[in-house]
This record gives structure tokens, C-alpha cells and sequence, in this order.
């Protein structure tokens, strides 16, 4: 899978049933988790050992973790846990049908499109630090400029989120506002936000 070397393969199943007991959601987050997930297992380790690239200052190992999915859309508080209990350095991929999702954290889940089976994630870096900042920004569609980290760049998206829904309750307000002069505040309001994304 994603064209990994065949050296990094484990193909070890974790089992849901494991999972569920170290569940920290509601009953409710259980229940969907567990009506989403079909099963979950270690695919591949990226490592000094198994790819012949240096660790990095802070991560060592990176994990793949497949997870067979029951239906198309996942919920992200499914996600969201499945990041919570393996609390790793990790790149999940949803697989449902003949298609693939991926999902990484970092500091916020990034989560790809749909993609083909035969999608490849080549391993891209001086030694593993460069290797999931490479993963990051790919999984996640990020620019990390050269006077950034990828903290810095992280953060910027993580802001951009915020402004692009205060732009959409505003838009929202706008349109049951009834009086020309509040319309035209809020107007004045959302141009506001969307020059502070273009910074």
C-alpha cells in the first residue's frame, strides 16, 4: 500500500475490541465508532531500521494504520479517537471499496480526498523529522514557505479555519438581516476577514 517499501510491512491487527475498552468518548461516540469501523491494523513502520533514513530531534517512527471502513462518510469524532487511542506518530488510511482516505495530526487532524488504491505516498527527507513534515503537507494541502516551520504553517491553517466559519456565520447573518445599514456592517465585516485570510 502507497508503494511503501516492502521492508517497512507488519500487517499486525489491532482489535477493535482493545480499542473499545480505552474508548474516552460518550456512549453514543462508542456506538458510531463502532458502526464505522470495520478494522484497524499496522500496516507499515518507517523507521532508521526499516528505511535506512536517520531519525529525526523528536520522532523516531512513523506508523501506518489501516482502517476498513463500513460506510463512505466517517464522522470526525471517529477520527478524531482513532488519533486519541494510538497515540503515535501515525498516517491512517480509510480504505472503503477500491478507495482510500488519508489522515495525519498535528496539532489538527488533516484529512485528503478520496483517492484510487494505487495511490503512492513517497518517503521524502533527510531523516524522519523532514520525512512527516513532507506527510503534513501533503496529506494536509500545505505550503510551508522556507522561513517557515511547520508549527508556524499549522497554526496559519488552523486560523484560516476560524475565519473562513466566521465568515460563513456572518454571510448567514447577513442574509436574515433585514435592515440595509446592519447588512452593510456585516458586508464591511466579512471583507475584513477574507483580507486578513490573504495574509
Amino acid at each position: 500500500m502507497l508503494g511503501l517499501p516492502s521492508r517497512t510491512e507488519i500487517s499486525k491487527s489491532i482489535y477493535k475490541k482493545d480499542l473499545l475498552l480505552r474508548f474516552n468518548g460518550s456512549t453514543a461516540q462508542k456506538q458510531k465508532f463502532n458502526e464505522e469501523i470495520e478494522s484497524v491494523k499496522i500496516s507499515n513502520e518507517l523507521s532508521e531500521r526499516s528505511i535506512s533514513i536517520p531519525a529525526g530531534n523528536s520522532i523516531k517512527g512513523i506508523f501506518v494504520i489501516t482502517v476498513q471502513i463500513k460506510k463512505h462518510d466517517i464522522s470526525q469524532s471517529t477520527i478524531e479517537e482513532l488519533f486519541e487511542l494510538i497515540n503515535q506518530k501515525i498516517i491512517i488510511v480509510f480504505v472503503f471499496g477500491e478507495n482510500i482516505r488519508l489522515a495525519v495530526k498535528e496539532s489538527k487532524v488533516f484529512l485528503s480526498e478520496w483517492k484510487e488504491s494505487s495511490y503512492l505516498l513517497p518517503i521524502e527527507g533527510y531523516n524522519l523529522d523532514e520525512v512527516w513534515k513532507n506527510y503534513v503537507e501533503r496529506i494536509g494541502n500545505l505550503t510551508v514557505s522556507t522561513e517557515q516551520t511547520l508549527e508556524e504553517a499549522v497554526s496559519k491553517s488552523i486560523d484560516k479555519e476560524k475565519l473562513e466559519m466566521e465568515i460563513q456565520k456572518l454571510e448567514k447573518k447577513m442574509k436574515n438581516t433585514k435592515t440595509p445599514s446592519k447588512r452593510f456592517d456585516i458586508y464591511n465585516k466579512i471583507l475584513e476577514l477574507k483580507k486578513r485570510m490573504e495574509e
